[in-house]
């Protein structure tokens, strides 16, 4: 998927002016941290970038910037992918294409995502005619009967559930290089797929700058680590995505502190971002 932020002259274009965007991961997988995505969309948020070329990380879940064209190569997912996709061209006269054989499957599954758009429409409207009071009462139906069948499961596979699911959050989260105290593990959110920090007494302790890109570090002066880099959550509150190799964590009673290279080794239960 390829973003334009403006109308740009190809032929003097330069290879500083163009990001690219790919999922979490290590770079040995060609992949971003998280903290480095937030970066890339800042520079495209202030127009340092004026060209993302991304996987389909971009299609949904990050704040992309609003855009002139979205351009999509031989990529289609489902319905709502293709709404998502043309959504982030948001900007005045911008337009979205796909560029793939006329006779080939992704041609003919994006033709069956406009239908199922054009379904979904159909079936907004058809509830906007009926009411609220209809609606209210459908969707009470469909909550009680998902309650019970919840309920019916849950009684089935309790027990497996609880060990694997329900494990406890850091106690602490410490800076690993001074063991200054930053945070406890339940102040950390899901944002998408990065893990970031919400936390009004971290953020009185850290100092962080508001803007997003910009990097903070350890509170110790002595010490002054960058741990992370300052990202926005969908409604343009701060929140602070945190290096993992710059933490160590304590988990439950344990005395001795878990150093770990990447947040998928980290277990404890997280809410998500709002």
């Amino acid at each position: 998927m390829i973003q334009l932020k403006r109308k740009i002259n190809f032929g003097l274009y330069i290879n500083e002016h163009v990001g690219h965007l790919t999922g979490q991961g290590s770079a040995d997988e060609l992949c971003l941290p998280g903290t480095q995505q937030a970066t890339l969309l800042n520079e495209f948020r202030k127009g340092t970038k004026t060209l993302l070329v991304a996987t389909d990380v971009a299609q949904e879940g990050l704040d992309v910037a609003e855009c002139s064209y979205v351009i999509r190569y031989e990529f289609v997912s489902n319905e709502i992918g293709t709404v998502q996709s043309r959504g982030r061209a948001r900007a005045s006269q911008s337009k979205c294409f796909l560029l793939t054989e006329a006779q080939s499957l992704n041609n003919q599954r994006e033709l069956e995502n406009r239908e199922r758009e054009n379904e979904m429409k159909e079936a907004i409207d058809e509830w906007r005619r009926r009411g609220i009071a209809e609606f209210r009462k459908l969707v009470h139906k469909e909550q009680d009967d998902l309650i019970k069948e919840l309920c019916k499961s849950d009684s089935q596979s309790g027990a497996i559930n609880s060990s694997q699911n329900h494990q406890k959050p850091a106690k602490e989260i410490r800076c690993r290089f001074c063991d200054t105290y930053l945070c406890k593990g339940s102040s950390l959110r899901l944002q998408g797929s990065t893990i970031v920090c919400v936390d009004s007494e971290f953020e009185r302790l850290v100092n962080p700058s508001n803007s997003a890109g910009e990097k903070f570090n350890c509170p110790n002066k002595t010490c002054h680590k960058e741990l992370g880099v300052v990202v926005l959550l969908s409604r343009n509150s701060p929140a602070y995505a945190l290096h993992i190799t710059a933490l160590k964590f304590f988990m439950n009673d344990k005395n001795e502190p878990v150093l770990l290279k990447k947040w998928s080794q980290y277990h404890g239960f997280m809410k998500p971002a709002v």
